[in-house]
C-alpha cells in the first residue's frame, strides 16, 4: 500500500509521520516547500519527501500540471491532505478521487476570509462551496480541535455522513494551566538559565505563546 501526505507548507511533525508510516509501508510527502523564514529547508532534502512546483493565485498556493502529474504517477492508495482549505489542497483531493486513492481529509484552518474586492469576494463563495462538499463527502475527516469541529457542524453547516474524528495536538492546556509544583519565581529562573537570557528579565512582564 503507498500513502501520500499532501501539505501546502512542510513542518518537522510531517516528516515525523512519514518515518513512522514508511516503517509499515510506502509512504511519501508532497508538499509546495517550507511556511515564511522557517529554517526548515533541510526537510525538503528528506528521502521521502517531494518537492511540488507552485503558483500563487489570489494568495492561495496553486499547483502545477507537472506537479499533478507527479503526484498522480506516485498512485497512492490512501491521502492524507493537510490545507484542504488552499486552492492546492483543493486539486490533491479531486485528483485522489480520479485515481480512486481514499482520503483522509484534516481540518486545521477555521477562518473565512472577507475580501473588500467584490470578484475576490465571490471567489471565495465559490471555493468555500466546495469545502464544504468536501468536509461533507470526505470519507474520513479528522480535526485537529475541538474547535475545528465545531467549525465545520456550526460554521459551515456541514452534514458530514461519518462521524468527524477529533485528534488534539500541540499542549493540553487545562494540564499546563494546573502545574503549580514549581514556584513562578524559580520557574522563571530555571527558564532563564535554560535560555541562557539575563536575570534582569525576571521583573518583566511574560507573555507566553502555546502553538
Amino acid at each position: 500500500m503507498r500513502i501520500a501526505i499532501f501539505t501546502p507548507f512542510l513542518y518537522p511533525f510531517h516528516v515525523d509521520l512519514v518515518k513512522v508510516l514508511s516503517d509499515i509501508t510506502e509512504a511519501k510527502i508532497f508538499t509546495c516547500g517550507i511556511y515564511g523564514n522557517y529554517p526548515f529547508e533541510e526537510l525538503l532534502r528528506h528521502r521521502y519527501v517531494e518537492v511540488l512546483k507552485c503558483v500563487n493565485v489570489v494568495g492561495s498556493k496553486t499547483l502545477e500540471l507537472i506537479s499533478l502529474t507527479k503526484f498522480a504517477h506516485f498512485r497512492p492508495h490512501v491521502v492524507i491532505i493537510f490545507g484542504i482549505e488552499s486552492i492546492a489542497g483543493i486539486m490533491v483531493y479531486f485528483l485522489s478521487r480520479f485515481v480512486k486513492a481514499k482520503t483522509v481529509v484534516i481540518v486545521e484552518e477555521n477562518n473565512i476570509t472577507i475580501h473588500n474586492n467584490f470578484i475576490l469576494d465571490y471567489l471565495q463563495k465559490l471555493k468555500m462551496q466546495i469545502v464544504k462538499y468536501i468536509y461533507k463527502k470526505a470519507p474520513i475527516l479528522i480535526a485537529e480541535s475541538d474547535a475545528s469541529k465545531r467549525y465545520v457542524i456550526e460554521i459551515l453547516h456541514v452534514k458530514h455522513n461519518m462521524p468527524i474524528i477529533v485528534r488534539v495536538h500541540g499542549i493540553d492546556t487545562s494540564k499546563y494551566l494546573r502545574l503549580t509544583s514549581t514556584p513562578k519565581i524559580q520557574a522563571k529562573k530555571e527558564i532563564l538559565k535554560l535560555l541562557r537570557l539575563p536575570e534582569n528579565l525576571l521583573t518583566k512582564k511574560w507573555c507566553v505563546f502555546i502553538g
